[in-house]
């Protein structure tokens, strides 16, 4: 699974023939993998890059996409966060 996320913006997961919205100047990209327990796990470094207050316990609101994937998005500032994404 791919995972791509904007700074300070959202994090959109999909896979990677599937057409990214634009998230910004400044892109951080990684492969994850669901766990044990069929989480999305989510790096350090992603975290770091949604600019949430605590990047270890967050909320977020599931978008499905049309074009396929699914944007993340945290309910802390949504909608500025929602208005720095241009969807394809």
């Amino acid at each position: 699974m791919l995972v791509r996320v904007g700074l300070r913006s959202v994090c959109w997961v999909g896979l990677d023939h599937q057409p990214t919205p634009d998230l910004g100047r400044l892109l951080h990209q990684v492969v994850t993998r669901l766990d044990v327990r069929r989480r999305l796990v989510l790096d350090r470094r992603i975290r770091g890059f949604l600019g949430v207050v605590d990047a270890s316990a967050f909320d977020v609101v599931v978008v499905a996409l049309p074009t396929g994937g699914a944007l993340l998005v945290p309910v802390e500032d949504f909608d500025a966060r929602v208005a720095r994404v241009s969807l394809p």
